[in-house]
């Protein structure tokens, strides 16, 4: 009776996100260009941190941020690339 039941519920939950694999995908690409973002964004400063300790703290983060969204740019274009 539980193999009936716990069978239903992964019927269930694939067929809900075969419904909503648009949404998913969205989703994920997003969770993952966020998640690259960051990361960079640390490792920048990071790097920055133990190299170059002549600059302020506040330039570090301005170079790091827009470094950062060029490579963001690039993430997306990777993820989704444009069909020409």
């Amino acid at each position: 009776m539980i193999k009936k039941e716990f069978l239903f519920i992964i019927i269930l939950s694939l067929t809900s996100c075969a419904h909503w694999k648009k949404t998913q995908d969205y989703e994920v690409t997003s969770s993952v260009i966020d998640l690259a973002k960051s990361s960079y964004l640390k490792g920048c400063i990071d790097g920055m941190n133990s190299i170059q300790q002549k600059f302020t703290r506040g330039v570090r983060l301005e170079k790091c941020k827009k470094l950062s969204i060029k490579h963001e740019w690039d993430l997306k274009d990777m993820l989704n690339p444009q069909q020409e």
